[in-house]
């Protein structure tokens, strides 16, 4: 039955469900029954209990349970024709759980099936409604609402701020935490990749400036060898052409 600490569930089992008195009951009448002037009540006698005693009741076979107006067959047509226009915290604040806790004592199979109908048919109007209610609407819808869908439009209500809020806001932004940061960063300094990476940049590095040293050093020698070997040459024919002449002079 109830939660011992649930104070929506305590006050659902304290809802008036209609019975019938299979025996008579000795001393109760105007305990149950306030319309009776009888100490005694009857057998046969229709009376309203609270639905924490019923069980226990009829387990005992002293009374048969009656499946309250509020679920009868007229506040059913009214569902099946339009069920977000009827209002169901007239019938009972707690009538979702009400209804559950009573399907097994009024023996009505298609009990529990109208009232998951019920609220299938009403959730997506409550989901709409909390995406563009106004705010100042808000109370005057709850007060026709039962207590299990004035939960669900506050939670849908609610949940639609947040997504409202979140959409228009322009200074925030996401930063990497500093100790995070501090971490990535040693890791990546302990990847073979990364020390791979340096080595070849320095040996590059190296390797591009000894050539080109090298390739300097080889010009300047190739120039060096080329000019003492071309200069070496000429000097060579001026000296046989100056012989030469001073020959033809003697």
């Amino acid at each position: 039955m109830s939660s011992y600490y649930d104070l929506d569930d305590i006050l659902a089992e304290d809802e008036k469900l209609p019975v019938t008195f299979r025996t008579g009951a000795t001393g109760v009448g105007r305990a149950l029954d306030p319309s009776t002037d009888a100490d005694d009540l009857a057998a046969g006698a229709k009376v309203d209990l609270p639905l924490w005693m019923v069980p226990h009741l009829a387990k005992r076979n002293m009374v048969s349970a009656l499946e309250p107006k509020m679920f009868g067959e007229r506040i059913r047509k009214e569902v099946q024709a339009d069920a977000a226009c009827v209002n169901l915290r007239a019938c009972s604040p707690y009538f979702y759980s009400f209804g559950t806790k009573i399907a097994e004592w009024v023996r009505d199979k298609t009990l529990t099936r109208f009232l998951f109908s019920t609220f299938v048919e009403r959730y997506r109007d409550l989901l709409t409604r909390a995406f563009v209610l106004p705010e100042k609407e808000v109370p005057h819808v709850r007060r026709l609402l039962p207590k299990e869908e004035q939960q669900l439009l506050t939670a849908g209500y609610a949940a639609m701020r947040r997504y409202t809020a979140w959409q228009e806001q322009s200074h925030n932004r996401l930063l990497v935490s500093p100790i995070l940061g501090r971490s990535l960063s040693r890791k990546r300094a302990r990847l073979p990749f990364a020390d791979v990476s340096n080595n070849n940049g320095n040996t590059t590095s190296a390797s591009t400036g000894g050539g080109k040293e090298g390739g300097v050093q080889g010009v300047g020698g190739g120039s060096s060898a080329s000019s003492g070997w071309g200069s070496g040459s000429v000097g060579d024919g001026n000296d046989g052409r100056h012989g030469g002449n001073q020959r033809q002079r003697r």
